[in-house]
């Protein structure tokens, strides 16, 4: 099990002007609209180059940045006006060892949307990894040819879950289309083939998902709001799917879901806000007025969904007395 991001500190980053964001090793970020989550998992990706930018330097995202982060017994820290600092064991080093930065790994970021991925692309070659081609799911159909080429076992897999999910299903059908590429589409149980453009967009969603375990290895994966276009039912699924990755790689997830929620515990909840004055906040749910108490009465997304505006979140962030 390799270290992960325990906090990253960010300083004039975007509407960030100063935060220090706690993580665990699937952790969610909630908070209205226009609070500063999206600009938080940019971050987080400029995090996790932050050791290979050393000999590839990236502009940061101003002149007064700073964006630090620590994962295991490393800590990074760089600012655009002071350049860089590494600490390793609590010590000042000059030379981020080659432990540190395999350890600090590669990042992928998802923001599925079902236009992508219906999208076919041309076969995986041999011995390529298996990945999306963009943080929108564009691929999908050559993914499962390629996991069908090369491990029939996990194809079957796959398929045997899809069916137990949707009933109507008897198993996946690939299409190509007229430039070459693989699109993925099922067929029903009646003999009914569905073709990519009518594919349900929860069942594109689930085995995007589901797909996740078995992609080229990553240390951070972000996935922006992993409940859209699901039932219910089915967040369940994919979040059992989230924390069966983070056991060896980095989960972190914006979401607008108190489904999603309900199925994290306390520490691994983090409230965004933002006001004119201090910018974008980061707060624990756990260490929110009344926790206890509240979490005594709801469950925990439930909690968020009862104390929350949509505005700056007032509620969850105030006690609220005898009524709390």
């Amino acid at each position: 099990m390799s270290d992960f991001f325990s906090s990253v500190e960010f300083e004039n980053y975007g509407p960030i002007k100063k935060g220090t964001l706690k993580l665990t090793r699937l952790h969610a970020l909630i908070g209205p609209n226009d609070s500063g989550k999206s600009c938080t998992l940019d971050g987080l990706r400029s995090a996790s180059t932050l050791a290979e930018s050393l000999h590839q330097p990236t502009p940061l995202a101003g002149p007064r940045t700073l964006l630090a982060a620590t994962k295991g017994k490393a800590r990074i820290r760089r600012s655009a006006h002071e350049g860089w600092q590494f600490l390793e064991d609590g010590k000042l080093v000059t030379r981020i060892s080659d432990t540190v930065a395999n350890n600090w790994g590669g990042v992928r970021s998802l923001r599925l949307d079902p236009d992508f991925l219906r999208r076919g692309v041309p076969l995986l070659s041999d011995g390529s990894p298996l990945d999306f081609v963009d943080d929108r799911g564009t691929g999908l159909g050559s993914l499962l040819d390629a996991v069908f080429s090369r491990d029939v076992k996990l194809f079957l897999l796959l398929e045997t879950t899809l069916k137990s999910l949707f009933p109507t299903v008897s198993g996946f059908r690939l299409f190509t289309d007229a430039s070459g590429g693989r699109r993925v589409g099922v067929k029903l149980l009646d003999g009914t083939e569905v073709r990519p453009e009518f594919m349900s967009e929860g069942m594109l969603y689930f085995l995007a998902f589901a797909l996740l375990p078995y992609l080229r290895p990553v240390s951070l994966i972000l996935i922006e709001e992993p409940e859209n276009g699901l039932h219910p039912s089915r967040i369940v699924e994919v979040m059992n799917v989230l924390r069966s990755v983070s056991e060896t790689t980095q989960v972190v997830l914006a979401t607008h879901s108190p489904l999603v929620i309900n199925e994290l515990k306390p520490d691994e909840v983090t409230l965004v806000t933002r006001t004119p004055e201090d910018g974008t906040r980061f707060t624990p749910i756990a260490e929110t007025p009344n926790f206890t108490k509240r979490s005594n009465a709801f469950a925990l997304g439930e909690l968020w969904l009862n104390y929350a505006d949509g505005i700056s979140e007032a509620p969850l962030l105030q006690p609220t007395g005898t009524n709390a």
